[in-house]
């Protein structure tokens, strides 16, 4: 079962980190700001998390247990991206993103060793490709998952 969250998790963890660029320009302007430096922090914030997230996550993994770590950290980066949702200012919405990144770094950090706890040596090659190469598709599933959005939406602006 844990195998299956990971699986899930790492497929939209790496998914969220470019899935607000495209509308950058919308925040920005929801927001009022207009540096576009702004616009590129709250982008790239999230990477930094999970940058920083692995500093301390990985360790607690080892204390605690991989489980814990991993569900408490998928809870984390769940409440932290509906405080992005929520966010009231751009500020906010830095914040909220950074502390999303740490949450959803978890999983991407810990995967390896979960795969080396759960399955045998023979069959680690088959596991790693599958749970490792999920998140190089991130770009191509928000793209098209944005593609796919902007044309019902187009499709059916005349009922907004």
């Amino acid at each position: 079962m844990l195998m299956l969250w990971i699986v899930i998790i790492i497929t939209i963890s790496p998914t969220v980190s470019s899935l607000s660029a495209p509308g950058t320009g919308r925040t920005l302007d929801e927001f009022g700001v207009r540096s576009k430096t702004v616009g590129t922090l709250m982008n790239s914030i999230y990477v930094l998390g999970y940058a920083v997230g692995p500093l301390f996550l990985a360790p607690l993994s080892e204390l605690y247990g991989r489980a814990l770590v991993i569900n408490y950290s998928t809870v984390v980066f769940n409440a932290f991206l509906l405080g992005c949702a929520l966010a009231p200012n751009m500020p906010g919405l830095i914040v909220m993103r950074l502390l999303a990144g740490i949450g959803g770094s978890a999983v991407v950090t810990i995967v390896s060793s979960c795969i080396g706890d759960v399955f045998r040596v023979h069959e680690r090659a088959a596991a790693s490709a599958i749970v490792i190469g999920t998140p190089s598709l991130a770009p191509v599933r928000t793209l098209s998952a944005l593609l796919y959005t902007t044309s019902i939406l187009t499709l059916f602006q005349w009922a907004l």
